[in-house]
């Protein structure tokens, strides 16, 4: 019940209404993070049910503004609550061009969030398997207009991403084994 309120409150805070799909991406707002073709592909899709936020800051904020004809994107610029944020989305996207080591894709595997993300080194890697199917083309707005409308309309996503966490190990008690193997080779020095 607790956190049934606190998502309520936290969709309030941000204007998003109960019932909405709500998609979330953490990342700076630059041409590399490419949240561009998500408000594009937002607006081809056209559901008014649909809202979109950005955690993260840059020189695109104005552009990505620009681009959105829904009125239903939501910039937040830099957030300490991203956690929150999470538990409150339905969807967490990850368009990136390019990537190094995905920590925010990780960050929202790991809450149990359905993802889908930019078929790219790091990416790939993490959503292999079933989850795959949720990958798509950064520079292709059709598929992502695709995978978007597939993945808001999918009321089992969230069975993949938790078959994905146990698959890759992210689990609670397959984590807390790790760390208390790491502390007990401190322990033994």
């Amino acid at each position: 019940m607790i956190n049934l309120l606190h998502w309520q409150e936290k969709r309030t805070e941000l204007g998003i209404p109960l019932e909405a799909k709500l998609l979330i991406s953490v990342g700076e707002l630059s041409v590399r993070k490419n949240h561009k073709v998500v408000v594009e592909a937002l607006n081809e899709i056209d559901n008014p049910e649909t809202y979109y936020i950005i955690v993260g800051r840059g020189n695109l904020k104005e552009e990505l503004e620009s681009a959105d004809q829904t009125g239903r994107l939501k910039l937040l610029g830099f957030r300490t609550d991203i956690v929150d944020l999470l538990h409150c989305s339905d969807l967490f996207v990850f368009p990136s061009l390019q990537e190094g080591l995905p920590v925010a894709l990780m960050e929202a595997m790991a809450s149990g969030l359905p993802c889908i993300a930019s078929r790219i080194r790091g990416n790939t890697d993490l959503m292999e398997g079933q989850y795959h199917g949720n990958l798509f083309s950064a520079s292709d707005l059709d598929e992502t207009v695709r995978i978007v409308r597939t993945a808001i309309m999918n009321k089992n996503i969230n069975l993949k991403v938790r078959h994905e966490i146990n698959m890759h190990d992210y689990d609670t008690k397959a984590i807390n084994k790790k760390m208390s193997d790491i502390y007990s080779l401190f322990q033994d020095n």
